[in-house]
């Protein structure tokens, strides 16, 4: 998730970051608006379902992305500290800032934090941090991944390595969430959840693998797919297919009711796989490179941002849903203004991290600089 610059910079993966962030704040959406205290039921609710369900894929673009850029290169132990850095250093700022927003202008949980209180919050990277937490240890595993893709010997071992992942960690989410008794006639399949399991599902019901199958992912598509190896259309295709009938089945599970939690509705699920993967290479296919220079700075430069912008989101989302649900009482309103809604949590938020990133710049100029007088080694 965290940007890597390069003498020339492929703009699409930047684009792919910039959608990835945006689908979070979608999903946000649907979480701070209350859409999973609805009872499903309803066009309104339906198209809603299909929404979030698309949303959904944000994470895994991420990680995606990050086997994508981090696969094929040399980390080694000793970028550790810099690397950690990069990512605990913008978090603890930016934690700290939410932290005093929250305790002088809102009335939340976190008025009521002392200093310790505070230091336990930025360590078990509350709010939306849990992304960080996760995206650390991805880091400190990358050395050892990068070692165990590179020792795999031809893309036939590659080729199956991936589908080990995938039916160890995504296929349990397909076959072990139905009710194959028939006790009360064929809608139980779906509507009970009794349900029926047809292969073991240890590896996925920890959910704690899908990080490691998306990154493998990323690198299967660097190493053997070429932008536009497959047509966009096939692509769209396969979108346009999966993400209503995806919709429309959470949607049926849930119906009559609250939103149901089910592990298909999980960032490692079938779901989520079938979906991200045609989408990755679709916008890693659509030549951006035409866009006006400009443009693509401005891209490249929220791209860079988007770290930041996830975590800032929280304290951005307080104040705008405080507003929605003031002036909006009822959940399929605010459909109609979910797109104003995004976007001003996205530039909130977008504004919040490039203060931290300027901020941590001005930490590091000063380290350096301080360093150097003191001739200490680099």
């Amino acid at each position: 998730m965290v940007a890597l610059m390069k003498k020339e910079r492929n703009i699409n993966l930047d684009v792919i970051r910039c959608f990835a962030i945006v689908l979070v704040i979608c999903l946000h959406f649907f979480f701070n608006g209350g859409y999973y205290k609805q009872i499903m039921h309803g066009e309104k609710l339906m198209l809603m379902a299909t929404m979030r369900t698309f949303t959904s894929n944000c994470i895994p673009l991420f990680l995606m992305l990050t086997g994508y850029l981090m696969a094929d290169k040399k980390v080694t132990l000793r970028s550790y500290p810099a690397r950690a850095a990069k990512i605990f250093i913008p978090y603890v700022l930016i934690t700290v800032f939410m932290i005093v927003v929250s305790k002088v202008w809102l009335q939340t949980s976190l008025t009521k934090l002392d200093f310790w209180a505070a230091l336990r919050n930025i360590l078990v990277y509350e709010q939306y941090s849990w992304y960080v937490s996760m995206y650390l240890g991805l880091l400190l595993l990358i050395p050892f991944l990068n070692k165990w893709w590179s020792a795999l010997s031809s893309k036939k071992e590659e080729t199956l390595f991936i589908a080990v992942l995938l039916v160890i960690g995504t296929l349990p989410s397909l076959l072990n969430y139905f009710d194959l008794t028939f006790a009360h006639g064929w809608k139980t399949l779906l509507l009970s959840e009794d349900y029926t399991t047809l292969m073991p599902g240890w590896w996925e019901s920890g959910t704690s693998l899908y990080p490691l199958t998306y990154f493998f992912i990323g690198a299967y598509i660097k190493k053997h797919f070429q932008p536009g190896s497959i047509r966009k259309r096939y692509l769209l295709l396969v979108l346009a297919l999966c993400v209503p009938l995806f919709g429309l089945h959470n949607f049926y599970r849930s119906y009559g009711k609250t939103f149901v939690w089910g592990r298909w509705t999980a960032y490692g699920a079938y779901q989520c796989v079938i979906m991200s993967i045609p989408l990755f290479l679709l916008l890693l296919s659509i030549r951006f490179e035409r866009l006006p220079a400009l443009c693509k700075s401005a891209i490249a430069r929220m791209s860079s941002l988007a770290y930041g912008t996830f975590i800032a989101s929280w304290i951005v989302d307080k104040f705008v849903y405080s507003w929605v649900k003031t002036n909006t009482s009822y959940l399929p309103d605010r459909y109609w203004i979910a797109v104003p809604i995004v976007l001003a949590v996205f530039a909130g938020s977008m504004f919040i991290s490039l203060a931290a990133d300027l901020l941590y710049k001005g930490i590091v100029y000063l380290w350096n600089r301080a360093r150097r007088g003191k001739n200490l080694p680099a």
